[in-house]
């Protein structure tokens, strides 16, 4: 939970990748490394206090050995050390950048690891804020939409039960089917009272505040793609730390936004979509007003 900037007001994180997003990012979420940490860590949970003798059967214990957690400390940071080593470019895409930019090589080795930690889901989370309240409350309205849909699926299924109950089964010659019938209504019958508990319970926590939240984004028209933000500020960090000017320039004929760094960053966008993809000069240049701000601490 987080206070919204300004107002204090309660606010909730929800995931914003794939809410307005201008260009579709090649992302990556949980490389395999990652998913064999996740699975070490599930292991160690799921022991707890026991272990296997020699024949392997389990046996209970007060807790691991130093030598067992100092084991699996080392296997989970070897594992993410791994995670530092992806890249988000190719060789092939590097020269070409390189070449065309007049950049020397070894200068992207940091700025590929840069681009495939933006790119990396788990690594780089990006988060729209959802006012507390309005999330609870929206919550709480599809709660009570539900329980009327379900008190009406109760009606048809009681009018259902009804008609059922008005079949006799006594002068059926087919026996083996007449007890199958019965065992039927048997189980309509408990099918009926499941569906009224739900119901009963769906009403209750329904008025119940803060039992669960809407995270629904409540209008994606103001939502900017965060991943892209995520993604150019580490090409206008590299542009800047190249010693190259973080500028734009504005075409005063038809008031395009153009410019090398335009260039560079549209060359590098291209090799991280897929689709392969441009970005507008007006959004890399909104994106870089942004960038300038938040490093000036504005």
């Amino acid at each position: 939970m987080t206070k919204a900037p300004g107002n204090g007001e309660d606010t909730v994180n929800i995931p914003a990748d794939g809410i307005r997003q201008s260009v579709s990012w090649k992302l990556r979420s949980g490389d395999l490394d990652e998913e064999l940490i996740v699975e070490e860590l599930s292991a160690l949970m799921d022991r707890g206090g026991h272990g296997r003798d020699q024949r392997g059967n389990l046996i209970e214990r007060e807790a691991f050995t130093e030598e067992e957690i100092d084991a699996l400390s080392d296997r989970v940071a070897a594992r993410m050390a791994k995670l530092d080593q992806v890249d988000a470019l190719s060789l092939d895409e590097i020269i070409r950048l390189a070449e065309g930019f007049a950049f020397p090589l070894e200068a992207f080795a940091a700025l590929s690891k840069d681009l495939a930690r933006a790119l990396n889901k788990t690594i780089t989370p990006v988060f729209a804020s959802l006012p507390r309240k309005k999330a609870i409350a929206r919550a709480q309205s599809e709660m009570q939409r539900t329980a009327k849909d379900i008190m009406l699926a109760s009606e048809a299924l009681l009018r259902g039960f009804d008609r059922l109950e008005r079949l006799d089964t006594t002068q059926a010659s087919n026996r083996l089917g007449a007890d199958r019938f019965k065992t039927l209504q048997k189980d309509y019958d408990q099918v009926l009272r499941h569906v009224e508990t739900l119901h009963r319970k769906l009403r209750i926590l329904s008025d119940t505040p803060d039992v669960a939240l809407d995270l629904r984004p409540e209008d994606k028209r103001v939502i900017s793609d965060l991943r892209r933000t995520a993604v150019l500020s580490c090409l206008f960090a590299f542009w800047e730390r190249e010693g190259r000017t973080l500028s734009v320039t504005t075409d005063p004929i038809d008031n395009r936004r153009k410019g090398q760094l335009i260039e560079f960053v549209n060359a590098a966008v291209r090799c991280i979509t897929d689709p392969s993809d441009e970005l507008s000069g007006d959004t890399i240049h909104d994106e870089l007003a942004k960038f300038k701000r938040a490093s000036s601490g504005a």
